[in-house]
């Protein structure tokens, strides 16, 4: 689901310019009630196209605090993904996961993506991978990468864990379990 940073800001008596602490956590409680697919396991696109600016107090009272409470598993197995930031919002929004080291996808359309926060470069590596095919499967990425086969599944159940991709069962495998690791943009509207 898409919810518009700014339409919600607004109801919250608020402008496009979202600065503080005190009002912010309107902000938040309006989207978290919206939150439907992320606990299906799917994608809450939060859309800043209508936002000019974002302080660090908001960022970190909005969406730091979600994408912490999402890492958490507050809210299922699904992601929250950002979307229409410009340069002052995504600075923002940069510091503010940065220092708590959250990190959440921003996308523009189906295809491209950038990433907002801190990823440690070996889960940068993973996640190119997954989003350049779209699925990936633990023993692909070992044969790709040379790694152990328990190092690609590490790799890629931590990116899961931070919630930068999705996950389905393999219900096909008759020997354990397996799971197939999918590019969030996957499931966007």
């Amino acid at each position: 689901m898409i919810h518009d940073v700014g339409a919600i800001a607004k109801k919250c008596g608020l402008g496009n310019i979202l600065s503080g602490r005190r009002t912010s956590p309107g902000v938040r409680e309006k989207l978290e009630g919206e939150f439907a697919e992320i606990r299906k396991s799917g994608v809450e696109v939060l859309d800043f196209s209508k936002i000019d600016i974002v302080d660090f107090s908001a960022a970190d009272e909005i969406v730091a605090k979600l994408a912490g409470r999402m890492e958490q598993g507050e809210y299922g197995e699904g992601t929250i993904l950002l979307s229409g930031c410009n340069d002052a919002v995504r600075e923002g929004l940069e510091v503010a996961l940065k220092q708590k080291d959250l990190c959440l996808m921003h996308v523009d359309g189906k295809k491209k993506w950038s990433l907002v926060g801190e990823l440690n470069p070996y889960l940068r590596e993973t996640l190119d991978l997954c989003m350049r095919d779209g699925t990936l499967l633990a023993r692909d990425l070992a044969a790709e990468l040379k790694l152990k086969l328990n190092t690609a599944s590490t790799r890629l159940i931590n990116l899961f864990a931070k919630h930068l991709v999705l996950r389905k069962e393999d219900q096909e495998n008759k020997i354990g379990r397996e799971y197939t690791y999918c590019s969030p943009l996957s499931a966007l509207p």
